[in-house]
């Protein structure tokens, strides 16, 4: 039982640690944030009011850190590549699950022997969380295959990751866009602040996510206009705001280092 406990508070800690990506796809949660909010009992208990909460694990983690010295003294020391396994009596079939990580990329993967798929923070932590009376089963020999499955579905989400990365080549309207932008950079009349905001519009249309409807209008919209400052404004009427919020799938995630693996649980199907 306490092996399992620290097995999926060490998958808490390692993750709601450094990255959110599993629990928010919108809210970026810095370290200092997550420290604030790990000692701030009256924001989780806010949270909770409405659902269930991206922070509630947050609560596991205080609870074991404030009530269980000693389990949290190891939990912090467990070494990688830990293992364990249990029963589900409603699986279809047995399977294993496992959390990797490679620089700031950090993944789930479950397997059944024939393939691997990723699964998101919520749905493997229903995999993961025990009841306190549960014992934990010893991972047999199919274990491994699913492993090296879980392995080689995280090689491949890397490899796409590595290619997500790398800008591609503008053409077309976008690229005119970026051209105008570029020469509206150079004109000294702009403020530092209108300067950033050229510097995301940029941004936003060389790694396409302006629409293409939008693109179409501000040609159209801009036409004929000669002044730095009409253009920049009439762009900036066009644009949504939400494509200049910085946002954290905005931002190349570090990949380097080598691939880990920080936990893995076999699932074993159970009688109904």
């Amino acid at each position: 039982l306490e092996e399992n406990i620290m097995l999926k508070i060490q998958a808490f800690h390692d993750t709601l640690g450094e990255d959110f990506k599993y629990l928010s796809e919108d809210e970026e949660v810095t370290s200092h944030n997550l420290y604030h909010k790990l000692n701030n009992k009256e924001g989780l208990e806010m949270e909770e009011e409405h659902g269930q909460s991206e922070l509630e694990y947050l609560n596991i983690i205080r609870d074991v850190r404030d009530n269980e010295k000693q389990l949290y003294e190891k939990i912090k020391k467990l070494p990688q590549k830990s293992k364990s396994g249990r029963v589900i009596p409603k699986l279809e079939q047995d399977q294993t699950i496992t959390f990797l990580r490679k620089g700031g990329l950090k993944k789930f993967f479950i397997s059944n022997g024939e393939d691997s798929e990723e699964i998101y923070f919520y749905e493997a932590m229903k995999y993961l969380r025990v009841d306190k009376d549960e014992k934990k089963i010893t991972p047999p020999k199919e274990y491994f295959d699913h492993l090296e499955l879980n392995k080689l579905a995280f090689e491949i989400a890397l490899t796409e990751e590595i290619i997500d990365n790398e800008k591609p080549t503008k053409t077309g309207n976008d690229l005119k866009i970026i051209r105008i932008l570029r020469v509206l950079r150079k004109d000294t009349r702009f403020t530092d602040k209108e300067e950033e905001t050229i510097d995301k519009l940029i941004k936003v249309w060389e790694d396409g996510n302006i629409p293409a409807s939008i693109t179409k209008d501000v040609l159209k919209q801009i036409k004929g206009i000669t002044d730095s400052l009409r253009i920049y404004y009439q762009i900036i009427s066009l644009v949504p705001n939400k494509y200049l919020e910085t946002r954290r799938e905005d931002k190349k995630i570090n990949i380097s280092g080598n691939t880990k693996v920080i936990l893995s649980s076999y699932l074993k199907k159970g009688e109904e």
